[in-house]
Order: C-alpha cells, then structure tokens, then sequence
C-alpha cells in the first residue's frame, strides 16, 4: 500500500444571492511546475514527468440549487487515483518509492477551472485559475494544498 495524504472537498460558487443552476465546471489537465528534490530525482531525471501531471475528471460537472458543485473534487498525493485530481495517474506498479528514506521535494500545478453555460460545447470559459501543491519532507511528512486548506501526514514505518 502507498502511504497517502488527502482531502476530498466540495465547492460553493458565491455569491449566494445568484444561481449557477445550469452551468456546469471542470478542471483542465496540465503538467506539474516547478518540480525540485524527491520528485525531480525520481521522475524528472528518469523522464516519467507525465506521471506528475494534472489528469482531472474530463466531464464537465453540475452546480447544484446551492450553488454547490454536485461532485467531489479530491486533492491527494502517494495514490493512485479512481477519478479527480490526484498524484501519479496511470503510474506503473513500483514506480514510488513508498518506503524511506525520502529527501524533501515538491511540485504544484497551476488548474484553469472553466464553465460551460446550459446547451454549449467545448473547453469553455476560464473563470479561475487555482494552484494546488505536493510537499514531501525528509522525515516522511506529505502535504498537500489547495484553495487554502491544507492536509499533512507523516508516516511512520514500522
């Protein structure tokens, strides 16, 4: 099993007083910036920086009445990923490193989200732009950051 660290968050459009009830949103892909230390070594040096990359739900997804984004959007780092935003998509079996030593790196991905009004196609329009970022530490801490909220692990073996 690969150590993990996460978090699974749901979004509110604000303001409140409109409603997004038939626009829908998606992240769009793209590659991992500013990779340094643990991950530059392991998949930048050895020419495997696609497992890095951003790889999100390709679907746009419905805002509910609430203003609430009807799906779940999952910030994660050390697993592989079912569906969303998460670390090492498609990677082969034993590609990580999942036992020390680690040393300190990270990376981050700059997100476009874009929506789509009721009846239109294509990529859509940007509305924001959201930095989501992966740290690992020497001492096995993992964190992961997005929107402002954070979530950290250190791992511990045994």
């Amino acid at each position: 099993m690969s150590p993990c660290v996460g978090m699974l968050s749901s979004f509110r459009y604000r303001p409140l007083t409109v409603s997004f009830v038939g626009i829908r949103t998606k992240e769009l892909p793209g590659p991992a910036l500013g990779v340094v230390g643990y991950f530059d070594d392991l998949f930048v040096k050895t020419g495997r920086t696609k497992y890095l990359d951003h790889n999100p739900y390709d679907q746009f997804q419905n805002v509910s009445k609430d203003n609430t984004l009807v799906s779940h959007d999952t910030a994660a780092l050390l697993r592989q990923r079912p569906l969303g935003s998460s670390f090492l998509s498609g990677a082969p079996k034993g590609i990580l490193k999942t036992m020390p030593p680690y040393t300190d790196g990270s990376y981050y991905w700059s997100i476009p989200n874009h929506f789509v009004g009721f009846g239109e196609t294509g990529d859509g329009k940007c509305f924001d732009t959201v930095t989501q970022s992966f740290e690992l530490k020497a001492d096995g801490t993992h964190t992961v950051t997005k929107l402002g909220f954070t979530a950290s692990r250190k791992f511990e073996w045994l």
